[in-house]
């Protein structure tokens, strides 16, 4: 029965493949408490999350993704200076000039909420927004940018390692793919391989879709899909967006709206 419950949930704690202890990979390790909450039908076992962030916002009415307010709040050095109220958070990360910035100004129809920038690796703070005087949307620096230096690189890791491993407001990361790159980026893998190793819930995005054919695009993905399924028992949700035709921002929205209105099931 816990296996069969483990394997539904992948979409939003999906687990590495591990080839020779297949049990372990089925056994999440945080099974300390059971809860009957659901999403969308998908069992989701963090309780911590789940009973001091949204219920202590009261979404007993539930909560409508129709985004009239979109503000940003401040930007932070790190994680430990970031906001301590408990609002439900959403971060986005992904490598440098995947473009983050133009996604968020779509998902809130903002030109410009957040800076774009024609120079990759401006983002060096936690950016936090206000989306409808309810939840937070976390603009993480990008990584893998390459010219910085060596110690410049260390502080953005630490900064982005300590928010994602750190932060209980934090409901889903979702990372940012570039689709036009094919074969699949080596550094975007192992980032992925990371957050799974620490069992960081997370959801992938794959952007500027625009700029390929339908084929083309599905051939990205799949490529993608199979390096992953080299490591992975399952791939985890994911979205098909463009910022230029707003592609993906429904489904995105929709998939944020049934994170904030989980109920007991």
């Amino acid at each position: 029965m816990v296996q069969a419950l483990y394997r539904q949930r992948c979409h939003i704690f999906p687990r590495r493949a591990d080839k020779s202890r297949q049990n372990a990979v089925l056994l999440p390790s945080y099974t300390k408490i059971w809860v009957d909450f659901k999403i969308d039908g998908f069992f989701y076992t963090d309780f911590q999350r789940i009973a001091s962030i949204l219920f202590s916002q009261s979404l007993r009415g539930g909560y409508n993704m129709e985004i009239k307010h979109a503000d940003f709040v401040a930007s932070f050095p790190s994680e430990s200076a970031c906001p301590r109220e408990r609002r439900a958070e959403f971060a986005f990360i992904g490598r440098s000039n995947v473009g983050k910035s133009s996604l968020i100004n779509m998902l809130t129809s903002r030109r410009s909420l957040a800076k774009v920038s024609g120079t990759p690796g401006k983002t060096r703070l936690l950016n936090f927004f206000l989306i409808n005087k309810f939840w937070h949307l976390v603009d993480l620096p990008g990584y893998g940018y390459a010219r910085v230096s060596k110690s410049e690189q260390q502080v953005l890791a630490k900064l982005i390692n300590d928010y994602l491993l750190n932060r209980e407001q934090m409901l889903v990361a979702f990372v940012l793919i570039d689709a036009t790159i094919n074969p699949p980026s080596k550094v975007d893998l192992a980032f992925i391989d990371h957050l799974g190793e620490n069992q960081v819930p997370f959801a992938l995005i794959f952007t500027k879709t625009d700029r390929l054919k339908p084929g083309a695009v599905q051939n990205s993905i799949q490529a993608f899909s199979n390096e992953m399924l080299k490591t992975w028992s399952e791939m985890p949700k994911y979205f098909i967006s463009s910022s230029q035709t707003r592609a993906g921002r429904t489904d995105i929205l929709e998939y944020i709206e049934s994170l904030l209105n989980v109920k007991p099931g």
